[in-house]
């Protein structure tokens, strides 16, 4: 079997850095976001993997991964998702692929270190839509050939201009819809390396909220308003009024529904 990960980046200028910096040891394709007049596609060799770098004006992280996948090749059998503030443990492609030996696995959730030294919170063996909300986007690995035909919803994650988040929920969402099997793996995958401010989170405030909600009714067309209430009773030592925090979440969800008609 072969992988590839699929490295989202912006204003990257040296790829082989990045390469270096990420421990990527296998091939990538890496979609540089960027101020570029015309898309470019290169083709080169990096220690002895392939490397595609696509440089492209489009903006938003879904975006990105749609690229990604667009632009796998089909002697690829595993792809990984991720960004370029991330580091690879050393046996990364070893571990991936000796899960992937058992045919029946069409996904999986891996461990990350956090910033903090801390390891992101153990799932069930077996992600379902309720696990799912705790999956780390850039810890997921798929098998090409049961996703290669599905996309991220540009509607949602950073940069979509429309809902800041929410988009690796409704993309693994999506996959269990149609019946994929996404287990979890405590193998710590990668580890959060650069501390920056996020492009996207505030808080948890009425713009996030709104998004929160949207996406609940994006998943869940008939139970979205079950979500939100569940959500608002969790979160509420960190919302601004559970009240308030419904309120705006269904506000999202409206919105979304009211857009789809």
């Amino acid at each position: 079997m072969k992988l590839c990960v699929l490295v989202s980046t912006m204003f990257c200028n040296d790829i082989k850095k990045l390469i270096d910096d990420m421990n990527i040891k296998t091939d990538c394709i890496v979609i540089n976001q960027c101020n570029i007049k015309e898309e470019k596609k290169e083709q080169l060799n990096y220690k002895k993997h392939s490397i595609t770098l696509i440089s492209t004006n489009d903006r938003g992280l879904s975006m990105s991964r749609n690229k990604a996948l667009a632009n796998v090749s089909n002697n690829i059998d595993i792809i990984i998702f991720t960004d370029d503030d991330i580091r690879f443990s050393d046996d990364y492609e070893k571990k991936v692929l000796e899960v992937y030996n058992d045919k029946k696995i069409d996904g999986c959730s891996f461990s990350v270190i956090r910033l903090n030294g801390k390891v992101n919170k153990k799932l069930s063996k077996v992600i379902n839509k309720i696990t799912m909300f705790r999956v780390c986007s850039v810890s997921m690995s798929f098998r090409y050939d049961s996703i290669k035909n599905m996309r991220f919803d540009t509607d949602f994650g950073t940069g979509s201009g429309k809902y800041v988040s929410g988009e690796e929920n409704i993309f693994i969402c999506d996959c269990l819809s149609r019946k994929l099997k996404i287990v979890s793996n405590s193998y710590v995958l990668c580890r959060e390396c650069n501390v920056r401010k996020s492009t996207w989170f505030n808080g948890v405030d009425k713009k996030y909220l709104k998004s929160r909600g949207a996406c609940f009714a994006r998943m869940f067309p008939c139970l979205y308003w079950l979500f939100i209430l569940d959500f608002a009773v969790r979160k509420r030592k960190k919302n601004i009024g559970i009240i308030q925090s419904i309120k705006y979440m269904y506000e999202g969800s409206r919105e979304y529904k009211r857009s789809k008609k």
